[in-house]
Order: structure tokens, then sequence, then C-alpha cells
């Protein structure tokens, strides 16, 4: 009985893992350095360059903060980080591991295929549009320095864009109708 419940422990970990999209091999690195402390000390279930030191929350949340203008916000009861009142990066998978950040699909793609163990694109229509998770203890500072600076980068430009087309449109004057008209002049005199 025993030996069955660390089995469902280890395949219910395993299932949980796959169903976040982290790659199978990622899957099981997980778990062995979970049964296997000693081991994962000592280095021997890690794939992170040596020296390289485990990324979390807090450094997430303290270099998204050392960005130019970035400020911490809340949205749907998750920290977010804003730069012009608009999100660059999110804590929403804070529980899984990950930090998200918001890319375009362009950089999605680059990021992903050159780290899929780190990238993973969020599942359904945030994911295709370019939201991204970030996998924190598989990331070193360098890395998740680069990434949130893309993607603060890219949310400064947005907001360059959208500035420069707003000041440069006049608003329209309101149409009125001609009964409108006349029932406001009765009105007022």
């Amino acid at each position: 009985m025993r030996r069955g419940r660390a089995f469902q422990g280890f395949f219910g970990g395993l299932n949980k893992c796959l169903s976040v999209g982290m790659p199978l091999f990622r899957a099981f690195a997980k778990l062995l350095r979970r049964a296997y402390p000693s081991k994962a000390a000592a280095g021997l279930c890690d794939t992170r360059p040596a020296g390289a030191e485990l990324m979390k929350i807090a450094d997430f949340r303290r270099i998204a903060l050392s960005l130019e203008g970035a400020e911490e916000g809340s949205h749907m009861g998750s920290a977010d980080f804003r730069v012009g009142g608009r999100i660059f990066a999110t804590l929403a998978a804070q529980s899984l591991g990950y930090g998200n950040l918001m890319l375009t699909p362009e950089q999605q793609a680059e990021f992903v295929a050159e780290r899929p163990d780190i990238f993973i694109p969020i599942a359904g229509g945030w994911g295709r549009m370019g939201a991204t998770h970030i996998q924190l203890s598989e990331a070193d500072e360098d890395l998740l320095t680069g990434a949130l600076r893309t993607a603060w980068k890219l949310r400064r430009e947005k907001n360059e864009q959208t500035k420069s087309r707003s000041s440069g449109k006049k608003s329209p004057a309101k149409k009125v109708s001609a009964k409108k008209a006349s029932a406001k002049r009765t009105r007022l005199s």
C-alpha cells in the first residue's frame, strides 16, 4: 500500500508538470530533483550552467521593478508589472514556479526555439498572442533580466505608438440632428 502511494505521488506530479506544457524530460528532471535532493544538491540532476543561481519570485519582482518606469500593480488577484500603466509581465502562475512575459508571437517563437526548457507559450489565446511562461527554477539572472527587458521594451514601444496616434487625431465634432438642435434651442429660449 505504501509503495502504491509513492507511485501515485510520482505520477501525479508528472501529470501536473505535463499539464502546464512542460517538456517530458524537464518534468522527469524536476521530479528527480525532488525525489533525490542529495543528488540534486550535488548537481547530478541539474541542467543549469555551473555557478548559476536559482531565480525565485523575489528575483523576478526585483528585476522587473529595476526597469525604468516599472511599477507593481495587481490584475485579477496576481501581481503584475507595468510601464506607462500597461502590463509587460505578471506573476499569475507563480504557484507553478513561472513568471509571465508579454511578448510578440515572433519574439516568443525565438525564445522558445532557443530555450524550450525555460520558455513555454501560455496555453490558449494569450499564448497565441505572445504571452509566455518563464520557468524561474531553470533561468539564471542574465536570462531573466534579458527576457524582462525585452517585454518591458516592447511595452514602452507600444505605449509610444499609441501616444503618437492619439495625439495626432482630432476628435470628431459631434453630429447633432436638426430635430435635436431645434428642440435644444426651444428649451434654451
